[in-house]
């Protein structure tokens, strides 16, 4: 497992420090052992982030699934011929299973800084304690081929749901996991 799987599952939040032993002792049939049970898109997820299987084709399908039931529930109008739904979905899935894609600089992904000797380690004020730069909204408007004033005005607001949405699915599946693991205890 990958020092960033790794912390990437006891981040914010989503500690396992109460497994004796620590995270490193699992293998990867143990961990796809406590997905049993799990919702599809969060076990997909957990299976791109952290044991690393190839199932990102089906993670985005899960996602754009996501996005469109939300945009159906909420009246958002989709926008025709734009994969704005589809977009938006991948680019909340790369947050979380593809960090290093948009790695602060300032941390180097890990949301902690040390700002001196014999100073404490500190939330990095850069990326807020997330590990990744700032994607820019030009950015984001231009993944989901929309101009930027409309993406300011429309559509980040719901790029945040489906964003947030996304990191649900990630926080159920480390919760499940971690239940998993102390029942096997």
């Amino acid at each position: 497992m990958s020092v960033e799987a790794i912390a990437r599952m006891g981040g914010k939040g989503l500690s396992l420090d109460y497994i004796p032993g620590g995270i490193p002792s699992l293998t990867m049939d143990e961990i796809m052992g406590c997905l049993a049970g799990l919702d599809r898109g969060p076990e997909l997820l957990i299976r791109a982030a952290v044991v690393g299987q190839p199932v990102m084709d089906e993670l985005y399908r899960e996602g754009f699934h996501l996005a469109v039931r939300m945009a159906t529930d909420r009246g958002w109008r989709p926008v025709k011929g734009k994969p704005v739904l589809r977009n938006m979905a991948a680019m909340a899935i790369e947050e979380l299973v593809a960090p290093g894609l948009h790695r602060c600089n300032a941390c180097r992904g890990t949301g902690r800084r040390v700002t001196g000797p014999d100073k404490p380690v500190e939330e990095c004020s850069r990326c807020g304690g997330t590990g990744n730069r700032p994607i820019s909204k030009r950015s984001r408007a231009a993944r989901c081929e929309l101009d930027e004033a409309s993406w300011r005005r429309v559509w980040e607001p719901r790029f945040q749901h489906v964003r947030e949405a996304v990191f649900e699915w990630w926080e159920h599946g480390c919760r499940h996991v971690r239940r998993q693991i102390r029942s096997d205890q």
